[in-house]
């Protein structure tokens, strides 16, 4: 399931339930500061909402995470976002 079709059924039951919300809410800068997203851009993190939603979740784990990056483009950016961590590619 992509995460549109599960926001959208989040708005659904938001209706169902008279619950208010804002139809046009950006997930990533409600979830985000504007110094992160600044400092993701500056360490290589592509501009796109599906790369952000990433970068948000990457940032709240609470475990090593799995990434497939076939392009490369993530690795670049966990390297230069997470260099402290020595982080260990396999």
């Amino acid at each position: 399931m992509t995460r549109q079709i599960l926001f959208q059924q989040w708005q659904s039951y938001f209706d169902k339930a008279k619950i208010p919300y804002k139809n046009d809410l950006a997930r990533v800068e409600y979830v985000s500061s504007a110094d992160e997203r600044l400092r993701w851009e500056t360490n290589m993190l592509p501009s796109d909402d599906l790369c952000r939603e990433n970068a948000v979740m990457l940032k709240r784990f609470t475990r090593y995470p799995l990434v497939i990056d076939p392009s490369g483009q993530a690795l670049e950016f966990l390297y230069r976002e997470y260099q402290e961590k020595n982080i260990v590619q396999t």
